[in-house]
């Protein structure tokens, strides 16, 4: 079966230059693993190419290596392998351009082509898919369990495929930078969306299936047509980048068995909206909606804890932040989102805590009051605190520079209307709080 060479095996030969040896066009080595010649480079012509069953009576197993390209300075559109290889290196494939066609003796006993895609012998690990094999469509054949890493990446003709259930594993940008796909079935069979899986791909159409427990980092990364996404409840872990600059993204549903959002895992998304952080996550890492300037609204849940850095940065449009928790205990002051940011919390909220506040003039701690209320710092130099009021109680403003002692500002009656305190603030931080008397 074919083997994809060891890191190992680069740094050594990387190091060990005495053993290059060339032939005519090619450039190889002895490979120590199996004795065989493995091929790192081609100096030949364009078009059809030819690779050698052996070079000065070495056996050719193994291509690429080194930078992996061995084609760099030619453009292949067949590729003809004999009776004897058996290693190719992904990028020697997924790198030709041009590639329309590949074919393997038959005699072969590692690896096999049907009508022109690259498969191991036994036709259950699918290897390489021509980057200008002009098909629109393509169903995966039923003896397929493992597609590999890169085997599909950038050709620009496939619209669609069909992946049949006999599939488990799908390996990293597999169906990376396909401009022109539009839609895939993914079957029950497959458990992870492996890293960079869909990467810079055409995707406008997604159906994650309910077997999918994980999504791998930069899974869906630059996929600029996708609008809408529902992540299934089978879901525990959404990887760092995942889905980093899907600027056409508008909503996307996370569920309660998410247990981590890694960090920058939607920035950049700038048709997000609106997000409501599931209430199985306590924290978020860095930068997680960083740069998505059409988000207007965030929900926290109870139980969230702790808030990474630059999660917030560009996101200009932001007014609108429901906490059903007290707040973060761990992380940025609210005064590190933007000014006309609201901040509404549930009945009995103590207020979001932080022990890194902002270098800014004006941060908040937010009170104890008996329903929704809403605080918003207009500027540095002008603090404006908005909250809904009941009837009959009292509330009381306070103000503190140091978190540890507060000094009473004045009194508001409750008539079930909206109340604001407005007080101008000078160069010096300063914190305010409402508390229902």
């Amino acid at each position: 079966m074919i083997r994809i060479i060891s890191t190992l095996a680069l740094v050594w030969f990387s190091s060990t230059s005495l053993f290059a040896l060339t032939n005519g066009y090619w450039s190889y080595y002895i490979a120590p693993w199996n004795g065989g010649a493995h091929i790192f480079g081609y100096t030949g012509p364009s078009g059809i190419v030819n690779v050698p069953d052996q070079l000065d009576g070495n056996p050719v197993y193994g291509m690429g290596g080194l930078g992996e390209f061995v084609f760099t300075n030619a453009t292949v559109t067949s590729l003809n392998i004999g009776t004897n290889l058996s290693e190719i290196f992904p990028y020697v494939i997924s790198n030709q351009t041009n590639l329309i066609n590949i074919n393997v003796d038959i005699k072969n006993t590692n690896i096999s082509s049907v009508d022109g895609v690259l498969f191991s012998r036994s036709n259950s690990y699918l290897l390489a898919y021509p980057r200008a094999k002009s098909s629109l469509s393509y169903i995966i054949p039923s003896t397929v369990q493992i597609i590999g890493d890169w085997a599909f990446s950038q050709n620009s003709y496939l619209t669609n495929i069909i992946i049949p259930n006999s599939v488990t594993n799908v390996g990293r940008f597999a169906f990376g930078g396909l401009i022109n796909l539009k839609s895939i079935e993914i079957p029950n069979s497959i458990t992870e969306i492996s890293e960079e899986m869909f990467k810079e791909s055409g995707l406008t159409n997604l159906n994650i299936p309910s077997s999918i427990k994980k999504i791998g980092i930069n899974a869906f990364c630059s996929c600029k047509g996708l609008t809408n996404i529902i992540i299934p409840n089978s879901v525990t872990n959404i990887e760092s980048w995942s889905f980093q600059d899907c600027r056409n993204l508008k909503s996307i549903f996370v569920p309660n068995s998410v247990m981590q959002i890694g960090g920058w895992a939607f920035c950049g998304n700038t048709s997000l909206t609106n997000f409501i952080i599931p209430e199985s996550i306590t924290r978020l890492y860095d930068g997680t909606f960083n740069g998505c300037t059409s988000l207007s609204k965030i929900t926290f849940p109870r139980y969230f804890t702790r808030l990474g850095g630059a999660n917030f940065d560009g996101c200009s449009n932001l007014n609108q932040v429901y906490v059903l928790s007290s707040g973060p205990n761990y992380g940025p002051s609210p005064s590190e989102l933007p000014d006309k940011a609201i901040f509404n919390y549930l009945p009995n909220a103590t207020g979001w805590l932080s022990y890194d506040f902002s270098t800014r003039t004006t941060a908040l701690i937010l009170p104890k009051i008996n329903d929704f209320k809403n605080v918003k710092s207009n500027s540095a130099s002008k603090l404006s605190l908005t909250f809904l009021s009941f009837p009959g109680l009292n509330y009381s403003v306070q103000k503190s520079f140091d978190l540890g002692s507060w000094s009473y500002q004045t009194n508001i009656f409750g008539d079930g209307a909206e109340k604001t305190y407005i007080e101008e603030s000078t160069n010096t931080r300063v914190f305010y709080r409402v508390l229902q008397q």
